[in-house]
């Protein structure tokens, strides 16, 4: 018999009911079928089978339920399960092999990877908020800081890519070291933010229904987190457009003067995948915060898919589809897997 700890949690928060006995017994199937599978088909299903346990208590709980609410609960979902396994095995391929991992640049995408992996709970956290319509034990809240703790953190990391990127086409001579530096001084930021946002001194805040969480701005250093956190995004991206600048210019120069620019075939694809993430950047943030928001209940839930997808989704489709080599090695793992 199966033991009750593989039980996902979020049936013992559905209120005692006929619905709730045939959810029960639906999702104890999916779960009973998925343990006694061989361990290798269960590393490949698990997220799908997390994925049909929620949906199947949605089909069955969630009938009176806003079709905007419902629909909002599994896309998040969704997103939170689906697009880490792109990402996870494109940051899996960077670590893995020799040739990425000793180049400078590649080591910092997969950390940034790494980063923005830590958004992949906020997102399925909140949709299961909103498929429960409340957010037990706060789980959503905890979250989407982790989410905000990936929003800060990444702009600052694309700045050090874009150094690199001038170091390298530019043919730059400085310490590596000052990369190395950097790269921990923005760590520690992102990890003194996210502990701020623990604190009962400021607070972000999930709420069911409400599909873009807000700052608690009652508490005392909620004001200056967040201007701090906006400054240091502006600047982190004002920073990577001058870098981008300097580079095109000098590029420019270079091919003028002699006609041809060295190892430019295999420096191209992680520039202008750096090139085109600084721009989706930039658009989202001026969409988010610069421009009015539309009195529609859709909206909200485009505006939030669309802050996961940056941080979940493109950043490992711009760059499978740019760099050949790495398209063609993560299609091979899944000919493998299959």
């Amino acid at each position: 018999m199966m033991n009750m700890m593989f039980f996902p949690p979020f049936l013992f928060f559905l209120p005692n009911s006929g619905e709730s006995d045939r959810v029960f017994t639906l999702t104890t199937t999916i779960l009973v079928s998925f343990m006694e599978s061989p361990k290798g088909v269960q590393t490949q299903i698990l997220p799908y089978a997390v994925i049909v346990a929620v949906v199947v208590a949605v089909a069955v709980f969630g009938l009176e339920m806003d079709e905007t609410q419902r629909t909002a609960g599994i896309l998040y979902i969704s997103i939170g399960t689906i697009f880490p396994l792109i990402y996870g095995r494109m940051v899996y391929i960077l670590l893995s092999r020799k040739r990425y991992r000793d180049l400078e640049c590649f080591r910092i995408v997969a950390l940034i990877g790494i980063v923005q992996l830590f958004c992949a709970p906020g997102p399925f956290l909140c949709g299961l908020a909103h498929l429960l319509d409340y957010d037990p034990w706060s789980i959503a809240s905890w979250g989407m800081k982790l989410f905000a703790f990936g929003c800060r953190t990444e702009p600052p990391l694309s700045f050090v890519l874009a150094l690199n990127r001038i170091k390298i086409l530019c043919d730059l001579k400085y310490p590596a070291m000052i990369h190395k530096v950097l790269i921990a001084i923005i760590l520690l930021y992102g990890c003194a933010y996210f502990g701020a946002l623990l604190t009962p001194f400021t607070d972000f805040i999930v709420t069911p229904r409400q599909h873009l969480g807000i700052y608690n701005f009652s508490l005392p250093l909620t004001v200056a987190i967040t201007q701090t956190s906006a400054i240091v995004n502006i600047a982190s991206m004002t920073a990577c457009l001058i870098c981008y600048v300097i580079v095109c210019f000098y590029l420019v120069c270079k091919k003028t003067q002699i006609g041809t620019i060295k190892d430019w075939k295999a420096e191209k694809g992680i520039l202008i995948y750096a090139f085109l993430k600084f721009l989706l950047d930039v658009l989202i943030v001026i969409g988010y915060n610069y421009m009015p928001i539309p009195p529609y209940e859709w909206v909200p839930v485009f505006i939030s898919f669309s802050y996961s997808a940056d941080m979940l989704f493109l950043p490992p489709v711009l760059y499978i589809f740019l760099n050949k080599s790495i398209r063609s090695e993560f299609f091979a793992c899944i000919r493998a897997s299959n």
